[in-house]
């Protein structure tokens, strides 16, 4: 399974691609944060506005929206007063950036939400979809009208084969959040047929002890289908209206005694995360600690002092 965070990387990178008028625009600004770097009496400026510029990373596309977006909360006037000249950047260069904000915005939060360590693969297909619908909705623009459709060209191709896997849709049903309501109306029962083979085939790779007492014949039967296997989704529907922050851990664990079987494979399936971004940060962490001053640590102690750091916050009160 493929980190989306990794693969929304490679998306922005097929759009911006080629887009000189874009890619000029942004290097302006680079340039121009840069440049306050060097200069003590320019720092002050910016902080006597109590505002501040945001620098880019080269390796994380996010830290270069974070960058724009930063640019732009500076009016002209403020820019005029910082770098004392007129014209910082010229008006089609600010729409330009502008407009690019506003293509970007969604993936910027998406790409936020998945550094979390409970983001599961169960959210990336219902996400994906709504980032096509929401580029598919906006207004023809002047100048990122091509990014918009390398946007939209890119996702298909790189995120295309999800469409195809049913471990995607299986863990998305499966997250309370999303249930079926993401399937358009002519999906829905093609995943109802699927689940069903699911729970069937799972009984038979992990044994009966991992699931409920559903009897063959009841499998057969349409109507047990939906009220012994799919129930869940009547609970959901009802959950999320008056529930936004929904735990998908929570209700399951909730539901583990009388929904056994979509507990069960909820439970496989779920514990995937959608990035490997948690990880990462394990080996950041790892490597922060082993100093060369350090480096006579035992494999115990290190293991231990890995995870003390990483899980500080639950000691804290």
């Amino acid at each position: 399974l493929a980190c989306i965070a990794h693969t929304l990387q490679l998306v922005i990178k097929d759009a911006l691609d080629d887009v000189s008028s874009v890619d000029r625009a942004i290097e302006a600004v680079a340039r121009l944060i840069a440049s306050t770097n060097k200069s003590h009496l320019l720092k002050e400026k910016i902080e006597n506005l109590d505002k501040c510029f945001v620098k880019r990373n080269d390796t994380r596309w996010s830290s270069q929206f974070n960058m724009i977006k930063s640019f732009l909360n500076f009016s002209e006037d403020e820019l005029e007063q910082i770098f004392d000249r007129k014209n910082v950047i010229n008006q089609t260069q600010r729409s330009i950036l502008n407009e690019l904000i506003i293509v970007l915005e969604d993936f910027a939060v998406i790409t936020d939400m998945i550094q979390t360590d409970k983001f599961s693969i169960g959210h990336i297909l219902p996400l994906i979809r709504g980032l096509k619908k929401e580029l598919a909705k906006l207004q023809k623009l002047k100048h990122c009208e091509k990014i918009k459709n390398n946007l939209i060209s890119s996702l298909e191709k790189r995120f295309g084969y999800l469409e195809n896997s049913p471990v995607y849709a299986f863990a998305a049903i499966f997250t309370p959040k999303y249930g079926k309501r993401w399937l358009a109306d002519n999906e829905k029962d093609k995943w109802d047929d699927e689940i069903i083979l699911q729970v069937e085939d799972f009984r038979k790779r992990f044994g009966t002890e991992h699931v409920s007492d559903l009897s063959t014949q009841e499998l057969k039967e349409p109507v047990a289908k939906r009220v012994k296997v799919l129930s869940y989704l009547e609970f959901t529907n009802k959950t999320v209206e008056t529930q936004q922050d929904l735990s998908t851990a929570k209700f399951w664990k909730n539901y583990e005694k009388s929904l056994p079987d979509l507990a069960a494979i909820a439970k496989f399936i779920l514990t995937v995360p959608a990035t490997s971004a948690p990880v990462e940060r394990i080996f950041s962490v790892g490597s922060s600690i082993l100093r060369p001053s350090r480096r006579c640590l035992k494999d115990e102690i290190f293991q231990m002092l890995i995870f003390l750091k990483c899980n500080l916050n639950l000691f804290k009160n």
